[in-house]
């Protein structure tokens, strides 16, 4: 009888340690849905439909070497349009556009063909930015409050792929797949201030310049940092110096 008893107490203690673990899992998940609906609802496009955008992008690469980039993106997602305008820094300027299914590209004022099957990578393009997305799918999990060096801290939510990652974080992740995890930091506001994702080169982190910024779909400026072993390197700026959504574009842009 004591032997069955004590049995008892071990699986009844068990079961309220997995009850008590349960509970505490549920609140910190209602806590990352509480601050993912929270970037949800900062975003005024949230649940629109993006027909248009134009928008100019500045990249410096601090790496060796170090480079600065200009792009001015327009893109008629209704009309399959799309003009991509790239200065690379050095007088070398690339024009791409995309006009009734046709891909054409200019280096330095001079026409070139494209490769075999390089016009299908511009298909892309016309995938117009979600605004729909169901924070309660994301598989959010609240991991607390997070500091990385002294850059950044605050409260940490992890989510599995890119679709809550904001637009224009993975500009320059070249393998960010579905199943790839992002963090998410907010800050005591419940206002997104930097996210962290493991890249083909390390976990880069995404510190905010402006945490007011992520309340237009996400494209803000910001500034990112490898996160090493010896502490974090400077890795990249990147500033959005135009963002224009659902406005009428220019005649003959394309």
């Amino acid at each position: 009888m004591v032997r069955t008893l004590h049995g008892t107490v071990i699986v009844a203690s068990a079961v309220v340690a997995l009850l008590l673990t349960t509970f505490v899992s549920a609140q910190a998940d209602d806590r990352a849905l509480h601050l993912l609906e929270g970037m949800q609802r900062a975003d005024p496009w949230a649940g629109e439909t993006i027909e248009t955008i134009e928008m100019v992008m500045v990249m410096v690469s601090h790496g060796a070497p170090a480079f600065e980039s200009r792009t001015r993106t327009v893109v008629d997602y209704v009309g399959r349009r799309a003009l991509i305008v790239s200065d690379l820094g050095d007088g070398t300027v690339t024009v791409v556009r995309v006009v009734d299914g046709q891909v054409s590209m200019s280096v330095a004022g001079e026409e070139i063909a494209l490769p075999p099957g390089m016009a299908a990578l511009y298909d892309a393009v016309f995938d117009a930015p979600a605004t729909d997305l169901d924070p309660a799918a994301s598989d959010a999990r609240y991991d607390g409050m997070r500091a990385y060096g002294d850059l950044v801290e605050g409260e940490q939510v992890t989510v599995r792929g890119a679709a809550l990652l904001p637009a224009g974080f993975d500009a320059s992740i070249t393998a960010f797949g579905p199943e790839t995890e992002a963090a998410l930091l907010f800050d005591a506001e419940g206002r997104l201030i930097a996210t962290v994702v493991e890249t083909v080169e390390g976990k880069l982190l995404g510190l905010v310049d402006d945490p007011d910024e992520t309340a237009t779909l996400g494209w803000s400026s910001w500034t990112g940092y490898w996160l090493r072993p010896d502490g974090p390197e400077l890795a990249m700026t990147v500033r959005y110096e135009t963002v224009r959504v659902n406005e009428p574009i220019a005649d003959g842009t394309f």
